[in-house]
């Protein structure tokens, strides 16, 4: 976990704009927010939770036929339906990004724009 921290922090200020815009390609996350959006609005409440459970869906179906078609084998089916709640649980990588200290092999770097890096201290 702590190296997925360390490239999310490092993409972000590599790429600023760019992981900025990273939610809108995260289908998980698109649906959980029109469910969101039409429950408060009280309309199209099933259209919506329709088009999520074809997003999640989706996600599972295309590991699994990928798994069975190009892989080396499939994994238990339940591992699949996993995979359509990880979209959501990216999201946490995508905020702890916006650190701007990382400690690689020992030592403390502060990042800026551009992706340059100055030490802050050794440990």
């Amino acid at each position: 976990l702590r190296h997925l921290v360390k490239w999310a922090v490092i993409i972000r200020w590599s790429l600023p704009r760019v992981y900025l815009l990273l939610p809108l390609f995260n289908l998980g996350l698109l649906s959980a927010a029109l469910v969101c959006v039409c429950a408060s609005a009280g309309r199209h409440l099933g259209l919506a939770l329709v088009l999520a459970a074809a997003a999640f869906g989706s996600r599972a179906l295309v590991a699994l036929l990928q798994d069975r078609l190009v892989g080396e084998g499939a994994l238990p089916l339940p591992w699949y339906a996993a995979l359509a709640f990880m979209d959501l649980g990216a999201v946490g990588f995508w905020v702890a990004g916006f650190q701007s200290e990382i400690l690689w092999r020992g030592v403390r770097y502060r990042l800026s724009w551009g992706g340059h890096a100055e030490v802050v201290e050794k440990c």
